[in-house]
Order: structure tokens, then sequence, then C-alpha cells
């Protein structure tokens, strides 16, 4: 799909116009994605997440900034709206735990600190922490 501005078109229009359906029911955002993976949108004047802004629009609600909008998919695109649910850090990090899902989040798999020997995304430890740890011990 060529992606086009669209420009005077409603939130919910674009959300639609911009998702692909495909055969595992996900609906998957064909736009702009941010540099972890996850689709954005404009909406007024500012930038949204699309599953968050598909999440809203689909269950007629606002969701507060301290709680998140989480995939039982594990696809950072979905904005399927019976594939997202709504509950604190915590409890993403425990979903995930019970179903195993070592890869969860677009395949990057989970990795430990060889600094603090905190665990979390690899891609996130590669992009920033692992420096920043580094740093901040050679201090003490």
């Amino acid at each position: 799909m060529t992606t086009k501005r669209l420009v005077g078109v409603s939130l919910q229009d674009r959300l639609h116009y911009y998702t692909k359906i495909n055969s595992n029911g996900c609906w998957e955002w064909q736009n702009s994605v941010n540099n972890s993976g996850y689709g954005f949108v404009r909406d007024g004047k500012k930038m949204r997440t699309v599953h968050r802004a598909s999440y809203e629009l689909h269950h007629d609600t606002i969701v507060p900034h301290d709680i998140c909008v989480y995939h039982t998919c594990s696809n950072y695109i979905c904005i399927n709206p019976a594939h997202l649910v709504v509950g604190r850090r915590q409890d993403v990090s425990d979903y995930m735990y019970q179903q195993g899902n070592d890869n969860a989040y677009g395949g990057n798999p989970i990795d430990s600190c060889k600094h603090c020997n905190r665990s979390m995304n690899r891609n996130l430890l590669k992009r920033w922490h692992n420096d920043k740890c580094k740093m901040f011990t050679s201090l003490i």
C-alpha cells in the first residue's frame, strides 16, 4: 500500500485506511512506526500510538496515562481491539511471563545487562542501557 497523507480525515477513518487484516486476526498498521516498532498517528496536535488510539475509539473511553494498553498477540503493530487489554506495567510483565513469552513483542528476546544484571528487551539493552549502565558503574 502506498502511504499518502490523509488531510481532514477523522482518526477512526485513518486507522481503518492504513490497516491490513491478517489471517491470524491481527489488524496490522501499515503506516509510520517509531524506533521501538509501535505504530504512530497524529491526533490533533499530538502523536499517539495507534494501538492505544484504537482501544480508546473502540471502547469509547480514555485510558489514563499511568495505565498501559498492551497486546495479547505480542504484535506491536496490531490494532485489533480484541487483541488489546489495559493494565498496569506489572500486568504486562505478568502476562508475558505466564505465556512463556521470552520472545515477546516482535521477536525481541530478553537479555541481562552485563554490568548490573538487570533483565530487559534486547533492543533496549543494546540501544541504551549497556552504555549508560557501564558509565554509571565505572563512577562507583
